[in-house]
């Protein structure tokens, strides 16, 4: 046991942004655990499940306080899957007499990953529940602006400040839009004032009506705070990306098609990135979940013939995400590059950048537009263009970042935190293919390679923490 200690404290410095949120209710008392891993596989083994399901037993029986009759166990499991497992956040609410706690937990995996509790007073189970719900989708950081701290909101409208004088707004007009936006930043953090998620016409204080919202709390994979995924003011570490997902990722678990809650939950990322932290948000789709230009050619057809069928299926998962995040309220615009009038925009670099300026998240369909090149190519291609900083790639299949084998068939397989352009190039690393690898160095575009099915990446890598794997000049 304690070589197994010694062992598992040199994996301390790991990240572990995977595992589960346990959440249940008993009478008026609900609780929710989060227990962290390393890696997905873990997050779903048995002895992790039940390991969570007794954390969640105590809180429930015992308060917050309890988990710490469970801390051998934890070492215990830390030694047992040879990972970095250890205790998140742990909420503990008991709901005055009369009053409704609402709940919601997102599955995926099958297991928690983003767990809400909402106690309100004079309302129903119902309302209580949609209410949950919108918390699970909206993220909200406060309950009211009274609950914004006063540093906080003089941060904000520093900021706003000096990007409207950026724009070359009029002095004497400054102060009056700066107080418009100041209350844009209110909608988006205050949950009283934030749209209601299922009728964007009406504030969560409209839905309510008589009834009160008590407090709320919510703990999700990848997040570090109970009751909000991030602060909302971070200043994100790029201003332009980028995001390059798979195909087979928009397909969820059958790998094939469209799957709608998948498509719903990636447009929930990146709006998050776009109305709250500010980033312009370029997407380049792949098309794999329909057809893959290779297999194809390798079945006999035409090589080119095949990559133009390719590069069709891109085009509708385009119009897929445009879908999901116009439904949410996001402006989109998509833009491809074999030209479709009636369905979308001609590819024309300077009317992107023009869209990207004005709040729009664009995607871009159809790869380059020329057979034999890959849509990674087209993404490196793209972020070079639109001068983005970074380029972001998200894998499916809970490959997590870029391994020097492949960790689904060799346990022994180790993840690289951070690589080299040239060493990915010469250990022919699975990342993206050689060209589209020698474009970002040449263009010194870093690259981020993550598990996008994980729910927070993407606002977690913006916000500086250490996800998936960097390539760049090392």
């Amino acid at each position: 046991r304690e070589k197994g200690l010694a062992a598992s404290a040199k994996r301390d410095d790991r990240e572990n942004n995977q595992g589960l949120v346990a959440l249940g209710i008993e009478g008026s008392t609900a609780a929710m655990v989060q227990l962290k891993c390393e890696t997905d596989f873990v997050a779903g083994s048995e002895h992790f499940l039940n390991e969570a399901a007794e954390l969640l037993k105590s809180v429930l029986a015992g308060g917050a306080d309890a988990v710490a009759s469970r801390e051998t166990q934890i070492e215990e499991l830390r030694i047992l899957l040879k990972e970095k497992i250890e205790l998140g956040n742990v909420v503990h609410m008991v709901a005055a007499d009369g009053n409704t706690i609402g709940h919601y937990e997102h599955i995926q995996g099958g297991r928690g990953v983003n767990g809400v509790l909402v106690e309100m007073a004079g309302a129903s189970d119902e309302l209580a529940h949609d209410i949950a719900v919108h918390i699970a989708f909206a993220r909200p950081q406060y309950l009211n602006r009274e609950d914004v701290p006063a540093d906080v909101v003089a941060t904000e409208r520093s900021t706003l400040e000096t990007i409207t004088r950026n724009e070359g707004k009029p002095e004497q007009a400054i102060e009056k839009i700066v107080e418009g936006r100041i209350g844009g930043f209110f909608k988006d953090v205050c949950l009283l004032e934030q749209p209601f998620a299922k009728d964007d016409k009406q504030s969560i204080q409209q839905v309510i009506g008589s009834a009160e919202i008590v407090r709320f709390a919510q703990v999700e994979i990848g997040c570090d705070n109970s009751h909000m995924s991030d602060d909302s003011t971070t200043t994100p570490r790029w201003r332009r990306i980028v995001f390059k997902p798979s195909g087979e990722a928009l397909a969820g678990p059958s790998g094939r098609g469209l799957d709608g809650p998948t498509l719903d939950a990636t447009a929930r990322e990146i709006i998050d990135l776009r109305q709250n932290l500010g980033v312009d948000v370029a997407v380049v789709v792949g098309g794999g979940n329909f057809w893959r230009g290779r297999t194809g050619a390798m079945e006999g057809m035409d090589a080119t013939q095949s990559d133009h069928i390719g590069m069709l299926g891109t085009v509708m998962n385009a119009l897929a995400l445009q879908d999901a995040l116009e439904r949410q309220g996001q402006p989109t615009r998509v833009q491809s590059a074999i030209e479709m009038p009636r369905i979308a925009e001609a590819y024309i670099r300077r009317r992107a950048v023009r869209h990207l300026e004005k709040g729009r998240v664009v995607i871009f369909a159809a790869g380059t537009g020329n057979p034999f090149f890959t849509t990674d190519t087209a993404a490196a291609l793209r972020a070079a263009e639109i001068e983005a900083d970074a380029l972001l790639k998200g894998t499916h299949s809970g490959v997590d970042g870029v391994y020097d084998a492949d960790p689904r068939v060799d346990e022994s397989a180790v993840k690289y935190d951070e690589v080299g352009y040239m060493e990915v190039m010469t250990k022919n690393l699975k990342v993206m293919d050689a060209t589209a690898i020698a474009f970002c160095r040449d263009n010194s575009i870093p690259i981020v390679v993550f598990d996008m099915t994980a729910p927070g990446a993407l606002r977690s890598i913006l916000c500086g923490d250490s996800v998936g794997t960097m390539v760049h000049d090392v």
